[in-house]
C-alpha cells in the first residue's frame, strides 16, 4: 500500500485481453461511543459497639468507603475482599484493626484520615497491588507488621508534620528521631544504606 496515498489502484488483466481496475479506499475506523457502566452499591451496613458506630459502603467500581466514630472494631467488608480496589477511610476513624484488609488482590489505593492514630498488626494482608501508602500527621503508632502482607509495597511516606514517625527518600519508616528503623517496605529493590543514627530495628 503506497504510503500517503488515499487510494490504491490495481490494473487487472481479463481473459479477453482487456484491462480493468479496482480501487481500494482505506478503511476508516468508526469510533464506537463510550458506554458508561453504571455504578451501584454492592453492599453497605452500619454496626454499633459500646456506643460507637462503624459504617461502610462498597460500590461496584471497587470503591470501599468507611466511616467510624472511633476505632475500627470489625472488618465485615472482607466478604467482598476480591472486589475492593480503593479504600477511603473518612475523618473520625481512629484505628485500622487487625486483618482489616485481608486478601484484597485488587486493592491499589488507600486513603488514611488525619484522625487515625493506630494501624494494627496485619492490617493489610496479601494485598499485592498496593505499592504506596501515605501516613498522615495524626498517626501515633504503627505496628511493624502492619503492612507485612504487601509484597509489592515499595514505599511508605510519612507526613513531615507527624510527631512520632518519619520516612526517608526511599520510603523507609523510622522513629521521629531516626534511631529506630521500624518498617522497610517489602517491595524495595536494590541496595540501601541504613543511617548511622539508627540504634535498633523492629518493634518500638
Amino acid at each position: 500500500y503506497p504510503e500517503g496515498d488515499e487510494t490504491w489502484n490495481v490494473l487487472l488483466g481479463t481473459n479477453a485481453g482487456q484491462n480493468s481496475s479496482i480501487t481500494w479506499v482505506p478503511y476508516e475506523k468508526v469510533e464506537e461511543p463510550e458506554v458508561e457502566i453504571p455504578v451501584y452499591v454492592m453492599d453497605s451496613n452500619r454496626e454499633e459497639n459500646d456506643g460507637k458506630y462503624l459504617e461502610w459502603e462498597l460500590l461496584s467500581n471497587g470503591l470501599l468507603t468507611i466511616k467510624a466514630d472511633g476505632g475500627m472494631f470489625a472488618a465485615p467488608w472482607n466478604t467482598y475482599s476480591a472486589e475492593i480496589k480503593k479504600v477511603v477511610i473518612e475523618e473520625g476513624c481512629t484505628s485500622i484493626c487487625n486483618n482489616a484488609f485481608y486478601e484484597c488482590p485488587l486493592l491499589a489505593e488507600v486513603s488514611i484520615p488525619e484522625s487515625l492514630t493506630y494501624i494494627a498488626e496485619n492490617a493489610f494482608v496479601e494485598c499485592p497491588r498496593l505499592e504506596t501508602v501515605y501516613i498522615p500527621s495524626g498517626v501515633e503508632r504503627i505496628h511493624p507488621d502492619a503492612f507485612y502482607g504487601c509484597p509489592n509495597l515499595t514505599r511508605i511516606d510519612v507526613s513531615a508534620d507527624n510527631l512520632n514517625y518519619a520516612s526517608d527518600s526511599y520510603g523507609v519508616v523510622y522513629s521521629k528521631d531516626m534511631t529506630l528503623l521500624l518498617i522497610a517496605p517489602r517491595g524495595m529493590t536494590g541496595s540501601y544504606t541504613v543511617p548511622g543514627s539508627v540504634k535498633s530495628a523492629g518493634s518500638e
